[in-house]
């Protein structure tokens, strides 16, 4: 066990510092961008993204997640993947460039009929990306895939940041997000050449298709319900709300998403190797259960502080500033604390083979988010505007952690103490940090903005740090992950 615990800490070293160096690399690009670029602009891009995002869900069907899960993989399994994962993207990138009209109608941008063009091609550049790319990820070599990961970012913000300074407006957020799937293919491919050969049965692969179906099925389900809200507001309170409603979401809810991601990658394959040798889960879940608790709990407590004297900073073009975005920002940083421990459960059941059950979990995710997003705007939106889809993320997340849970204790062996009990230092330290946050805030209101940041980060991460070092002490670093002989 041991082993497979290094090898999770070595995928969380790897893939999370390309994904720490991605977003601080993403954030200094996206404030150049913003400069240059309006609060309407930013919301008919959040429309492309949307659809890109959806439309990505076809990558492969699943096929990526089966070359990772597969006990077994032969090289003309492989190339019967590749050309099916070709196919499904030049359907999917036809299906998205005979959406424009559509979108444009909706929407009132008639621009949106050139967008969804470098949306498709962004799917072929996937394409060609995913064969490499998971058979990287199936042999553990994390630093390759995080060198490629970084050097796509890097590429894509210079696009962003280029485009919008000679005055490209929309196109400079479009392009940035399309032409990374491109920087992808070429990276991965150097990383780890592979030639498709002239060979392709169906018959080699119909197992894995029928497994990935279902996990490209639970991730159209997911992503449809971490988008609907941009599609929502974009129509709902328009296109300029919209582009405020985005900037507080990426900045509450991405940071904590994108460290959840990095575990989950890191942490799947692993979770597989674990379950095909008959072994249990538990030790590798609370592992990462616990690491991802101890960033997740401070980022998301600064986050939720800082916004009100952060949004006021950032510019938008000539719309002034994002200073609407605070209360929102606020909302959705503790939406994207309960987000990120929701995301630990659907990699442990697909890893475990139980790739239907984790569609079960996306679908009850999708259908109370959609009740919850009508209730809320119905409800609170004339007063709340575009925080009151911020309270509807808020309110979906309790009953489905309680699914969460229940699905894997039933699936994966996983008890509630697996998880709880791998957090709960992580909690408390944070609630001390938020006490001492907070206070600082309320002091320091009058002051420069930059100076209030800067203290409220001191006051938020010298607590928690000094907490959770205490805790450490007290019970042990490993004390929840090791603790299995007691509880088993």
């Amino acid at each position: 066990m041991t082993d497979r615990r290094r090898d999770v800490g070595r995928g969380l070293l790897w893939l999370g510092s390309a994904a720490g160096f991605a977003r601080v690399v993403d954030l200094i690009a996206i404030y150049f961008v913003l400069l240059y670029i309006t609060q309407e602009q930013v919301g008919a891009a959040s429309i492309i993204w949307s659809v890109g995002v959806l439309v990505e869900t076809t990558n492969g069907l699943g096929l990526g997640v089966s070359i990772v899960q597969a006990p077994g993989l032969t090289r003309n399994q492989l190339d019967s993947i590749f050309w099916v994962v070709i196919g499904v993207a030049a359907i999917a990138g036809g299906l998205v460039i005979a959406s424009g009209p559509l979108l444009a109608l909706i929407y009132g941008d008639p621009a949106m009929t050139g967008y969804v063009f470098a949306v498709a091609g962004k799917q072929m550049g996937l394409a060609i990306a995913l064969v490499p790319y998971h058979t990287l990820n199936r042999e553990l070599r994390y630093r390759e895939i995080a060198s490629v990961q970084s050097g796509a970012t890097l590429l894509a913000a210079f696009t962003r940041v280029g485009v919008a300074a000679a005055g490209g407006g929309t196109w400079a957020l479009v392009l940035g997000h399309s032409l990374y799937g491109v920087f992808m293919a070429i990276g991965v491919n150097l990383m780890k050449p592979f030639r498709p050969r002239r060979h392709f049965s169906m018959k080699e692969i119909r197992p894995m298709l029928h497994f990935g179906i279902r996990v490209a099925a639970t991730d159209a389900v997911n992503q449809i319900y971490c988008n609907i809200d941009y599609l929502i507001v974009g129509r709902i309170f328009g296109l300029a709300p919209l582009g405020v409603y985005r900037i507080a979401f990426d900045v509450a809810i991405q940071p904590a998403v994108v460290i959840a991601d990095v575990i989950s990658r890191s942490s799947l394959p692993v979770y597989a190797r674990i379950w095909a040798a008959g072994e249990s889960v538990r030790h590798a879940f609370r592992y990462a259960s616990r690491s991802l608790s101890r960033v997740a709990v401070p980022l998301t407590i600064l986050i939720a502080l800082i916004a009100w004297p952060l949004c006021p900073l950032l510019p938008a073009g000539t719309d002034g500033n994002y200073a609407g975005a605070a209360l929102p920002m606020t909302i959705l940083a503790i939406a994207a604390l309960l987000r990120v421990q929701y995301q630990l459960f659907p990699p442990v059941l697909q890893a475990t083979g139980n790739a239907g059950s984790a569609l079960r979990l996306s679908l009850l995710s999708l259908a109370l988010l959609s009740l919850s997003m009508v209730a809320s705007v119905g409800l609170l939106g004339h007063w709340l505007g575009i925080s009151s889809v911020a309270v509807g993320w808020v309110a979906i997340y309790p009953p489905l952690l309680f699914a969460g849970v229940r699905t894997a204790r039933t699936h994966a062996g996983l008890g509630v103490y697996d998880w709880l009990g791998s957090i709960w230092p992580a909690l408390l330290a944070g609630a001390i940090a938020l006490a001492c946050g907070s206070s600082v805030l309320w002091f320091t209101r009058a002051m420069s903005p930059y100076l209030t940041i800067g203290l409220v980060v001191a006051a938020v991460l010298i607590p928690y740090l000094t907490a959770t070092r205490l805790l450490d002490l007290a019970i042990g670093p490993e004390a929840s992950p090791d603790a299995e002989g007691q509880h088993a």
